[in-house]
């Protein structure tokens, strides 16, 4: 389906931010001792958490996990409340780091169903510590649930 077609443009506009989300990453970091990207792939496992082990500079992806609730609905109904993806990242270094981390999803046929990008909570990852990451699929949902494969990466840069 063209892309001038797609049902409220939510096609557009994952594409603009997957191709936003690209663009960031293969910018370089300038002058940061610790500065540093990885890229990886894998498969969706849906409420189950995947060993990912991708280490940028002294930062590392270990874990994912995709939750596509059924229904999403107000968290006082103790209902999932979006689409997410939940990443634990450890920094081995001595220093606090920066990271951001980007994901797409797509289903069997390569077809992309889910963008979702984001950073640190309060601004760092601290020394020695590891830490939760929530990445929300917004936007674009209607197929997410059929999503098979996924590339992530992971950019890390020093805390100044």
């Amino acid at each position: 389906m063209p892309l001038a077609a797609a049902k409220g443009g939510c096609v557009k506009k994952t594409f603009l931010a997957a191709l936003l989300v690209v663009a960031a990453l293969m910018c370089p970091s300038h002058g940061a001792a610790n500065a540093g990207w990885a890229a990886t792939h894998g498969t969706v496992k849906q409420d189950a958490w995947s060993r990912i082990a991708l280490r940028a500079g002294d930062l590392t992806l270990e874990d994912v996990k995709f939750e596509f609730p059924k229904k999403v609905g107000p968290v006082k109904h103790k209902v999932r409340t979006s689409h997410v993806a939940r990443f634990t990242v450890k920094n081995a270094s001595d220093k606090w780091l920066r990271a951001s981390i980007a994901v797409a999803l797509f289903d069997g046929d390569g077809r992309l169903v889910g963008v979702a990008s984001g950073g640190n909570r309060f601004g760092v990852v601290r020394a020695g510590k590891t830490t939760d990451y929530t990445l929300f699929f917004h936007y674009v949902q209607e197929h997410i649930s059929s999503a098979s494969t996924y590339h992530v990466v992971l950019e890390v840069d020093d805390h100044k």
